[in-house]
C-alpha cells in the first residue's frame, strides 16, 4: 500500500514539474486538477496506511514512512492549488 501513495505522489510531481518547467505537454494535455487530484488520492491512500499500521502496533519505523508519504502527498495538493491560483491570475493581467 505504500509504493501506491508514493507513485500518487511522484505523479502528482511529475505534473506539477511539466507544468511549471519542463513544458512537455503532458500536463497541458490534462485536466487542470490532474496533480491535485494525484495528491490527494496519494495523501488518503497514506492515511489509511498509515492508520492501518497505528492499529496493528507495527514497527514505529514504518509509520514513519507513511507519515513521510502522507506530507510529501500534501505538499503536492499545496503545490498543485499554488500553480492554479498564480495561472488563474497570470490569465487575468
Amino acid at each position: 500500500m505504500g509504493i501506491i501513495a508514493y507513485v500518487f505522489g511522484g505523479i502528482g510531481l511529475f505534473l506539477l514539474l511539466d507544468g511549471a518547467v519542463l513544458h512537455l505537454g503532458i500536463a497541458a494535455a490534462l485536466p487542470w486538477f490532474t496533480a491535485f487530484l494525484a495528491g490527494a488520492t496519494g495523501t488518503l491512500i497514506a492515511l489509511v496506511w498509515y492508520f492501518d499500521i497505528k492499529a496493528r502496533e507495527r514497527a514505529k519505523k514504518k509509520r514513519g514512512k507513511a507519515f513521510t508519504a502522507m506530507m510529501v502527498d500534501i505538499c503536492v495538493c499545496i503545490l498543485a492549488v499554488c500553480e492554479l491560483i498564480v495561472n488563474m491570475l497570470s490569465r487575468l493581467a
